[in-house]
């Protein structure tokens, strides 16, 4: 893997982390602070459903207080005349269904329900709540059937004194339906895809606003709710829940949302931040990949200009504008190549020296294969320079004394002798030998033509 690849790669895994680390961080915090709006809202709404039921059943109270002072009502009270006040109670009867009088004893002596005259009468007198109606002018119980009319009520009783001597005379009594008091009381402003509940104390359900909640409800438990939000399950539903009490009536408001409505916000900005997070990894692998070749650039270069130094060639030098600690490097390595020229010949001007030379040079290695040769021995011995790396050095000579020669060099340090040599096209030449021992086992041969010498030596003789 190349530096460059490395160095882009683990740039992309610290940016790819600071964004995880940035966006879940962000992500959290979204999220707690939707949950925060989410259970305010779902508190506020119930608080809100609970005082307006609240204000209800003040106004049912001054109907049933308007009903008490009225003419009909002292009318019955002084002359029992029941015509006049069963008149009232039927006008009544399109708020409260049932209305009742009982009189000091505690006996119902009239009675209206659904608008018709009942007949059958009842005894309150040994009744619990008789006694504590003695002490308080209105009185409710919580909600509960009626024996009436078939429906869930709330009763509510009316203490009516007489006007001297604070005198006991009789109860109003009405039954309110809940349903009817509920469907004016959930009217309003609500959290969207939240749903009201009403139920009693004891978890019995009264009211279900919107049906949100999957299947019949029949009960709920209150035990988690304590005017808190929580998380509950209805029928198997998990849902975010608020209670708040009408202790009056002895109901209990619950502002539900199924929890799945609730994560859908966050689910949102999940797949918003998501888009966000990938677009700006990919800006930042683009921006990182583009610094990267900014930074590597020098290096880059000063590997190219290292390896022409290494071939021989000092006359380039890095042409680039860097600062701080790499252009400090940059001016440091000119000043060196720069010194190098001025002091070491170059590899080419050596090159061309012994490309010009007369005699062959032809270097082996230690075990006799050649390594290189000049024009001159190509020249001398008709192979072409790719023909000769592929020969073994003794080969070349007829007498094949080239291991006497490597073993005379290695144990003197040069050694000049005379053989013969076999050219390409089958020809013997004379040639004078001038071996030597170079580093690391290799063999430098200088191989010189001495053909026209042995001829005047011929001639001589």
């Amino acid at each position: 893997m190349t530096l460059k690849r490395k160095i882009i790669l683990a740039w992309i895994g610290v940016a790819v982390l600071l964004t995880l680390l940035l966006s879940g961080s962000a992500f959290y915090i979204l999220f707690k602070t939707h949950k925060r709006d989410v259970e305010a809202h779902l508190s506020s709404l119930a608080r809100d459903r609970a005082e307006e039921i609240t204000l209800v059943i003040e106004t049912y109270k001054d109907m049933m207080d308007n009903i008490t002072q009225s003419r009909e009502f002292s009318d019955y009270l002084r002359f029992y005349r029941d015509e006049p006040l069963l008149a009232l109670f039927k006008r009544y009867a399109g708020f409260f269904p049932v209305i009742s009088f009982i009189d000091e004893q505690g006996r119902e002596m009239l009675k209206m329900v659904r608008r018709d005259e009942a007949r059958t009468l009842k005894d309150y007198s040994k009744s619990p709540f008789f006694k504590r109606l003695k002490k308080d002018r209105v009185f409710l119980l919580p909600a509960s059937p009626s024996e009436e009319i078939d429906q869930m009520v709330i009763r509510m009783f009316l203490l009516k004194r007489h006007y001297f001597g604070n005198r006991f005379m009789g109860i109003l009594m009405v039954e309110l339906p809940v349903e009817r008091l509920l469907r004016q009381a959930v009217e309003g402003p609500k959290l969207k895809g939240a749903n009201l509940i009403i139920a009693t104390s004891e978890g019995t359900l009264v009211f279900d606003g919107k049906r949100a909640i999957k299947g019949a409800i029949k009960r709920i438990d209150l035990s988690p709710l304590k005017e808190e939000v929580a998380r509950i399950s209805i029928n198997g539903q998990k849902v975010l829940a608020s209670a708040w009490k009408v202790k009056e009536a002895g109901l209990v408001v619950v502002s539900v949302l199924p929890y799945l409505d609730f994560l859908r916000e966050p689910l949102r900005l999940i797949y918003i931040s998501s888009a966000l997070v990938l677009s700006f990894l990919l800006f930042l692998v683009l921006v990182i990949i583009r610094s990267t070749e900014r930074f590597l650039k020098p290096i880059k270069e000063l590997v190219n200009v290292t390896e022409d130094i290494r071939k021989g060639r000092f006359s380039r030098k890095i042409e680039l504008k860097a600062g701080g600690e790499v252009g400090k490097l940059v001016n440091s390595f000119n000043r060196m190549i720069e010194e190098l020229d001025k002091t070491m010949v170059s590899k080419d001007y050596v090159e061309n020296i012994i490309e010009s030379m007369v005699d062959a040079l032809i270097i082996t290695d230690s075990e006799g294969q050649v390594l290189h040769a000049n024009r001159a021995a190509t020249r001398l011995t008709g192979y072409s320079l790719r023909e000769l790396v592929s020969m073994r050095i003794d080969s070349l000579f007829v007498e094949g004394d080239s291991d006497k020669e490597q073993r005379t060099v290695v144990s003197n340090e040069s050694v000049l002798i005379e053989e013969s040599v076999r050219r390409k096209d089958g020809s013997i030449l004379p040639v004078s030998v001038n071996a030597s021992y170079l580093e690391e086992g290799e063999m430098l041969f200088l191989l010189r033509d001495i053909s026209t010498i042995k001829e005047y030596e011929k001639r001589l003789l």
